[in-house]
């Protein structure tokens, strides 16, 4: 009972005892949604039981202290959420403004021409794609976009890289790229039109991959220095509790700053408020102010395990 009350309080709170990077936490704390969810459910079954063993006094004693603990976890749970927040906010159509759409494909699982599709629909100046598969695919969505209206400079690593970056042609001139700390999954994008843009796609927490994914955390908060003109985006294979106080650095997580960070990117199949929160873009105060952050759920048939997701800076 103890234990389960002290895991509890360290699930609930484990941004403010700075353990959300910790093992097993990391992986599972994207998970809040679902784990309250599941917490709900098995706390009123315990309580259903103490109420009909009316003999078993112990048992009845058990059942319901458990199930007891159990609610008041998921109530704080709730709460967390609900500072969070689930807001769904139209697109910002703000002149000027800096349009960031990012989509995590998990590379064949959507062709070019479904990314394209929904890269022109979003009306995106900056298309982040964490996992495209190949060059030849991000080739493919950078031709497609282009004979359909919106030419596209594609910035992309060398063999094996899987995230790739594709800029509108009015705001490429003078940009150039650099491999990030892990030269396949992270990428930066710099030009005198743009704010350095960060490409990101973090291992995910578990086994080995949690040094990685630290490694990776902390690199892009280096690349939110002080100072800074950024805009980082892409899946983190985390939620905000692994951030420092909802950014990293300098940048802050955009859907945090309009109440929106309760709602999931991953599987879409859940609904975006039970769904996994890993997939952000967190923004600078020099690159500007977060006029609105979308979860898209129009390409949930799309075959994607992620939703895109669409950030407006900046603007006027």
């Amino acid at each position: 009972m103890v234990a389960t009350l002290l895991v509890g309080i360290a699930f609930v709170a484990a941004p403010w005892l700075g353990v959300g990077r910790a093992p097993v936490l990391a992986a599972v704390l994207p998970a809040r949604s679902l784990v309250t969810a599941g917490l709900v459910a098995a706390g009123l079954a315990l309580v259903l039981v103490a109420i009909v063993l009316r003999r078993t006094r112990a048992v009845r004693l058990v059942a319901a202290s458990l199930g007891a603990v159990l609610l008041v976890v998921a109530v704080a749970n709730t709460a967390v959420l609900g500072v969070r927040g689930w807001d769904v906010r139209p697109v910002d159509g703000a002149r000027g403004a800096l349009r960031v759409f990012e989509w995590n494909t998990n590379g064949g699982l959507v062709g070019a021409q479904g990314i394209a599709r929904a890269a022109l629909t979003a009306r995106a100046d900056v298309v982040v794609l964490p996992d495209t598969g190949d060059r030849r695919v991000a080739t493919a969505v950078a031709r497609w976009m282009g004979q359909h209206g919106r030419p596209v400079r594609l910035f992309m690593g060398g063999a094996g890289t899987e995230v790739a970056v594709l800029v509108g042609a009015d705001r490429a001139s003078g940009a150039s790229m650099s491999p990030g700390v892990d030269p396949v999954k992270t990428m930066t994008v710099s030009g005198p039109s743009i704010p350095t843009i960060v490409a990101v796609h973090a291992p995910q927490p578990i086994g080995r991959g949690l040094a990685g994914w630290r490694t990776d955390l902390r690199w892009v908060g280096e690349q939110c220095g002080r100072g800074a003109d950024v805009v980082v985006s892409g899946d983190f294979n985390g939620s905000v509790d692994s951030f420092d106080g909802g950014g990293l650095g300098l940048c802050r997580d955009a859907a945090s700053t309009l109440h929106g960070a309760g709602l999931g990117t991953w599987p879409t199949w859940l609904d975006p408020r039970l769904a996994m929160p890993i997939d952000h873009t967190l923004v600078s105060p020099s690159a500007g102010v977060v006029r609105s952050w979308s979860v898209l759920t129009s390409q949930d048939e799309s075959g994607a395990r992620h939703r895109p997701t669409l950030t407006v800076v900046g603007g006027s």
